[in-house]
């Protein structure tokens, strides 16, 4: 199995790939940024890239799974579908995204009914969330992709694509509900400053209390674990941890073993909390962000996670972020390991 963790900028965006029968199989989770796929200033991204190496392979994106509709994670395909739409047709295969209408359907209610005025209105903003979100859905209603299903825990699903299994941890029906509250227009917050806690001491930062994060739409984030042969990975989107570890705790199963974290919501504090980590056998965590948004990766969260293993290796994908998060005396430690990471073969 192949893992392509992508620089997304602050976002999440990664690719699995494995071979069963001879034919590689092709799982996209996320898109990050905009940005990710193309921008002015930084031109082709890495998701440009992988696009193009797919198609140059003649294989297909088998599964593209949007966890939830935030800039960070959707913006990379709706700027690839803007740019390329019939690639686009040509190679995705299934599409997995809580849609408005999927979820109308599942509740049988019409609370997420788009409004066209405020779509064409002149306070319309496209960068707000649950405008993206609508936009993502208007491209696969009107294309016809595939995306049919509502994905929720607890939920097995052993035949979806040959060669896995996924078990669904997040979302519940709960989050779900108060989910189809916020498929309207919301203000758009420009403010994505917050301060970093890096020159704070491991010792200091284990005194904090845990506080979860409040937010709907991360609280309805997919989050699945992913098993290939005997290779298991958990996807955490940005999803609760509360919300994980119910489904965990479900599972019936004392430890989850794993082989790689995604961690939730780019290490922030409020996403991962020791009852989780207690739930989860695991020695690689992997952070997707470049350091420049929100005060993320939160270093409470990776001494979080250093102080409830014997060992753990944290990757970065921006890893320039490793001298700004940890003294020199910190990394000379015994319990743990940071490195970059691009590609990983397992």
């Amino acid at each position: 199995m192949f893992i392509k963790v992508l620089k997304a900028f602050n976002g999440d965006s990664i690719l699995v790939s494995y071979i069963h029968d001879g034919e590689t199989k092709n799982i996209l989770i996320d898109t990050g940024t905009p940005a990710t796929y193309y921008s002015e200033d930084t031109g082709d991204g890495e998701l440009k890239e992988i696009i193009q190496n797919i198609k140059n392979r003649n294989q297909k994106i088998d599964l593209l799974i949007i966890t939830h509709w935030d800039n960070d994670h959707i913006g990379g395909v709706l700027k690839w579908f803007e740019d390329d739409l019939e690639t686009a047709k040509l190679l995705i295969k299934k599409i997995w995204f809580n849609s408005g209408t999927l979820i109308n359907k599942y509740f049988n209610d019409d609370r997420a009914t788009e409004d066209s005025n405020i779509i064409n209105s002149g306070s319309y903003n496209p960068n707000t969330s649950i405008r993206q979100g609508i936009n993502f859905e208007k491209y696969i209603l009107e294309n016809n992709f595939s995306n049919t299903e509502i994905i929720k825990s607890l939920v097995t699903i052993p035949n979806l694509l040959e060669g896995s299994k996924f078990i669904i941890l997040s979302p519940t029906n709960f989050n779900l509900e108060k989910l189809l509250c916020e498929w309207k227009d919301s203000p758009y917050n420009p403010n994505t400053s917050a301060p970093t806690d890096y020159n704070k001491s491991f010792q200091e930062l284990l005194l904090n209390k845990f506080k979860e994060d409040k937010r709907i739409h991360n609280g309805s984030s997919i989050a699945f674990i992913l098993e290939v042969e005997n290779k298991r990975l958990l996807f955490l989107g940005d999803a609760h941890p509360s919300v994980v570890v119910g489904s965990l705790i479900r599972l019936e199963q004392k430890k989850q073993k794993i082989d790689y974290v995604k961690v939730s919501h780019h290490a922030s504090k409020a996403n991962t909390s020791d009852e989780l980590l207690d739930l989860i056998d695991c020695e690689n965590y992997i952070i997707s962000s470049d350091g420049k948004f929100h005060g993320l990766p939160n270093k409470e969260t990776i001494v979080r996670i250093i102080n409830k293993n014997d060992f753990s290796n944290i990757f970065f994908n921006y890893p320039e972020l490793i001298e700004k998060i940890f003294t020199d005396y910190e990394l000379n430690g015994e319990k743990f390991n940071c490195q970059e990471i691009s590609e990983i073969n397992i």
